[in-house]
């Protein structure tokens, strides 16, 4: 019968060193899955909670602003003494995927999603602080009629004075006029047709960010009017919004401008 040679002292220590390290693989393992049960856990369908959406660990959550968040290219726009936050820059569809997928049932068209209204197959997003305060009427014949607001939102305190309404028109190669400098100054030639109505106007166009912004009072109706127009993924986008004067005249506190200039596709 062979005799067995028994294990050096040296490979004893090395077996314990692997033991070890298994043992703490397994656990790190473990660890790990309950932290990712307890994250989605707390991003739960209301849409609270924070998402980690890139390798930076960049943490989105739907009940702030995506474009705040993202840090969107945007430019002040001055209005009245009043200042607006107007984007210029696009967001990534990378990131809406991935909001997508792990939100479906909280992420809907003409559904607000905490404060974020996202809209994939209309490539838009549009923010509201007080998203809770708008209805929101939504038209699937929106995406092929551009006289019918694909969104139209609604204040649930004033609805009769307080609107904002997405539209969008095909950008067709063969039309005379496809930059954003030329469609600005086409809006602008259509206002000045009515001088007794509108007045007021102060603009702002961007052209690397294929953005115009307008605010304009229609003294017909005493409201303060705010339009953007956007053009990209090959179509003309127009979100317009208007707040009423109240009867002292002053302008209602609404976050109407706000909306409207939060508006950025999607790419």
């Amino acid at each position: 019968m062979m005799n067995r040679s028994k294990p050096s002292a040296s490979d004893t220590r090395e077996r314990e060193k692997t033991k070890r390290l298994y043992a703490m693989l397994i656990a790190g393992s473990i660890l790990g899955v309950l932290a990712i049960v307890l994250f989605f856990s707390k991003f739960g369908s209301q849409g609270s909670g924070k998402l980690i959406i890139n390798e930076k660990g960049l943490e989105i959550t739907l009940e702030q602003p995506l474009v705040k968040q993202l840090e969107t290219e945007s430019t002040e726009f001055l209005d009245n003494g009043t200042s607006i936050r107007v984007t210029t820059g696009t967001i990534d569809s990378a990131v809406v995927h991935q909001i997508i997928e792990r939100k479906k049932e909280a992420v809907k068209p003409g559904k607000f999603s905490g404060k974020n209204l996202i809209d994939q197959q209309g490539k838009f997003v549009l923010a509201a602080a007080d998203a809770e305060g708008w209805n929101v009427h939504y038209s699937k014949n929106g995406y092929t009629n551009s006289s019918v607001p694909i969104v139209e939102l609604t204040s649930i305190a004033s609805p009769s004075s307080q609107t904002v309404k997405v539209t969008r028109t095909p950008l067709h190669s063969s039309s005379a006029c496809t930059t954003i400098s030329c469609i600005a100054d086409q809006f602008k030639v259509s206002l000045a047709q009515e001088p007794l109505v509108i007045s007021n106007l102060n603009d702002v166009v961007d052209t690397l960010g294929n953005t115009a912004f307008f605010a304009y009072t229609n003294q017909r109706t005493r409201e303060r009017l705010y339009v953007k127009i956007i053009v990209g993924n090959n179509y003309i986008y127009r979100i317009e919004g208007g707040s009423s004067e109240t009867v002292n005249g002053t302008m209602e506190p609404v976050p109407v401008q706000q909306i409207v200039g939060s508006f950025t596709l999607i790419r």
